[in-house]
Order: structure tokens, then C-alpha cells, then sequence
């Protein structure tokens, strides 16, 4: 089997050597001479086109890849050279219409952005302690004009957000036919628009949230419910002072005034 590879010409065995097998590289080495038909050198073709083909399709991966990008960044120079080109808008700056510009000079002599925030913050919970008060007294008006305890009705009324239904409305004194009163209305209309507004005393009366506890929301101040002492006596309202005093009067061990 002839040797790939020799140092020196001098080296080749003389029958190669006669038959010209070898040839010198540019190493100066002398090497064996392949035919193209030779496994070897169609080996050697086959993975020379394989790298060949690999090298193209990695080469136009790189470039379906920085395609969009040299895109976009041609894009920007673009823009960059028509800001740049702009009169009186330096880079960094933009135009703004007018009466914005003169809204931000404005919102700028109320001081700096921080305090502000604190301000409209700070505003925002006054509004909402003012609202709650507004409606407290809202309540407090309708419970009085039609005879409901206050502190019992301003709790239901708040949950279910009366005030946005209440409208208080002048209607003629029964007593005093010339002049007028005021009395609360809950606001209502009906599918055909027709207005079915209910009388606050009547409400509390009817609605399913109220009713449960009408008996405490028409307690009448300083009035207690008095336990009948005997079969068949009637239930009467009477002073707390009062029916501590007659109970204590009922005892056996009072003592009365001579």
C-alpha cells in the first residue's frame, strides 16, 4: 500500500517514484496522487458540498435575521435625520398643540408634580367626608320629617344608598291648607316612564329590606316596650324613668311616702 505522505522526494520508493504518484504541495510535502474516482476522493467531495451547503444556509439565517433589524435601524436613521432637520425642536422634544402647552404652563405654577398629587389626593378624601356628611344629614332630615329614628334608619339608608332615590318635595299642610310641608319621596317610574314615587313613611313600610325592623325605626325616643304584669292587661308606652318608677312603687319592700 503506497504512503500518503513524504518528507523528501528522496524518500519515495523508486517504482512510485517512476511512476509519477506523487506530487509536491505547496508545504513542500510530497503526496500521494488520488484519482476523482477514488472512494477516498469521492468521500472527500461529499463532505466538501455537505459544509459547503451548511455554510450557505447558516449564512442566509444570519441575513433573514438581521434583515428586519438593519430595517429598523435604517428606519431610525431616517427619523433621527428628519427630527434633526426640524427647525426650532431640538432632539428630545416634541411639538404639542397650543393649549396644551398652555395647560402644562399652568398645571406648573401650582408647584411641583409631587405636590399636587398630594393635594388632588388629599382633596379627593375631603370630597368623600363631605359626601358621607351631606348624606348623614340628608338622613337625618327625611328620618325627622316623617317620624323615624334617625339612628336606625341612617345605617339601612346608607347600605342601600337611599340618598341617590331620595327627593324631598313641598306638599299642602293637611292641618294648615295654606301652607306647605316637606315630606321625602323615594323616586320610582314604572316601564311606561310613569312616576311611582312612594312616600318615605310608606316605604320603610313596604320595602323588603326595611320592614324587618320597622318596630325600631318608629320607636318613639325614650319610650320602652312595657311587659303586661297581669292576663288580658294591654301593653302601654311609657317613659323609661316612669316604668322604673312604678316598678320599684309595685314592690313589696318599697318604701312610700307617709
Amino acid at each position: 500500500m503506497k504512503k500518503a505522505t513524504y518528507d523528501k522526494f528522496e524518500d519515495i520508493p523508486q517504482a512510485d517514484r517512476d511512476e509519477n504518484n506523487y506530487q509536491q504541495n505547496p508545504a513542500g510535502k510530497w503526496v500521494l496522487i488520488i484519482d476523482a474516482a477514488h472512494p477516498v476522493m469521492v468521500k472527500n467531495t461529499e463532505l466538501l458540498t455537505e459544509k459547503t451547503q451548511r455554510d450557505v444556509q447558516q449564512q442566509q439565517a444570519v441575513q433573514a435575521a438581521v434583515a428586519p433589524k438593519e430595517t429598523e435601524i435604517t428606519d431610525l436613521k431616517a427619523k433621527l435625520a428628519q427630527e434633526q432637520a426640524r427647525p426650532g425642536l431640538p432632539v428630545g422634544q416634541i411639538a404639542v398643540p397650543a393649549e396644551k402647552a398652555l395647560v402644562l404652563n399652568q398645571f406648573e405654577t401650582l408647584g411641583k408634580f409631587e405636590d399636587v398629587k398630594a393635594k388632588v389626593e388629599e382633596h379627593g378624601t375631603l370630597k368623600e367626608q363631605t359626601e358621607a356628611a351631606n348624606r348623614k344629614n340628608l338622613f337625618a332630615e327625611a328620618a325627622k320629617a316623617h317620624g323615624l329614628d334617625v339612628e336606625a334608619f341612617a345605617p339601612l339608608a346608607e347600605s342601600q344608598k337611599l340618598h341617590e332615590k331620595l327627593e324631598m318635595r313641598e306638599v299642602p299642610d293637611p292641618k294648615k291648607p295654606t301652607e306647605k310641608v316637606k315630606h321625602y319621596f323615594v323616586k320610582g317610574k314604572d316601564a311606561a316612564g310613569a312616576d311611582t314615587s312612594t312616600l318615605l313613611g310608606d316605604f320603610v313600610k313596604t320595602d323588603n329590606v326595611f320592614k324587618p325592623f320597622i318596630a325600631s325605626l318608629t320607636a318613639k325616643p325614650g319610650k320602652v316596650r312595657i311587659p303586661p304584669t297581669g292576663i288580658g292587661e294591654q301593653v302601654e308606652d311609657k317613659s323609661a324613668s316612669d316604668a322604673y318608677l312604678g316598678q320599684m312603687y309595685q314592690r313589696p319592700d318599697a318604701k312610700k311616702d307617709a
